[in-house]
């Protein structure tokens, strides 16, 4: 009985950390995401690659 509990409590705690894990490389990935996007906002825009011009 105390074997059956030792693996579901080892499988519970494996499945936590990897969603930690998971959660974790989400968060970095986004953060790096932001901050390309971000950088690109804030220089200005003085041309229109896909217009032509008038």
């Amino acid at each position: 009985m105390w074997s059956l509990a030792d693996r579901v409590v080892k499988a519970v705690s494996d499945v936590t950390v990897g969603t930690v894990i998971v959660l974790v490389h989400v968060a970095l990935a986004d953060r790096s995401r932001r901050g390309k996007t971000h950088s690109s906002r804030s220089q200005p825009v003085t041309t229109h690659p896909y217009r032509l011009p008038s």
